[in-house]
């Protein structure tokens, strides 16, 4: 809520008077705490209301050359934590810099989930043993403050403390 309400700040600074979301149909049914605080808001959900999916979204991006329309989910930093937790800029970096490496190694599609000192680290099935294998991984992230590190067997998923 505090982010959105600095984005409406802005825009009403520049003329605009309406701020839209992403949301799709797709996420009907998640855990998405931003949900009820854009909606107390006023921030608009188009692509909702008109009835699109994620596919849908993708497929029309491809149609009109959006360079963009095979870019992977990149979920809010704050889903990489379980609900309650307090957020801080140290805790929000921390998953930043995690999945920035995880990405400079080539992983494209990743997630590093904090349960406090631990990084649960989410993979397509395809680079499990690439993370597995490297061996600078463990000690990077000790360096970033997790104290262990863990490969979640199940995958990456999207809201994965939703399971």
């Amino acid at each position: 809520k505090n982010v959105m309400s600095h984005v409406l700040e802005e825009a009403h600074s520049h003329g605009f008077d309406f701020v839209c979301d992403g949301m799709n149909l797709d996420d009907v049914g998640v855990y998405r705490p931003g949900q009820e605080a854009t909606k107390e808001l006023g921030i608009l959900s188009p692509l909702y209301d008109a009835g699109f999916t994620k596919k849908m979204i993708r497929a029309c991006s491809k149609e009109i050359h959006i360079p963009t329309y095979n870019k992977p989910v990149n979920a809010c930093l704050a889903s990489r934590f379980d609900y309650d937790t307090l957020l801080t800029s140290e805790k929000l970096n921390r998953v930043d810099q995690a999945e920035a490496y995880l990405h400079q190694k080539g992983i494209r599609h990743c997630r590093v989930r904090c349960h406090d000192d631990l990084a649960r680290i989410e993979v397509e099935s395809k680079e499990r043993v690439q993370v597995l294998e490297d061996q600078e991984l463990i000690p990077y992230f000790k360096t970033l403050g997790f104290r262990f590190v863990t490969l979640d067997m199940e995958g990456i998923t999207s809201g994965g403390y939703d399971r």
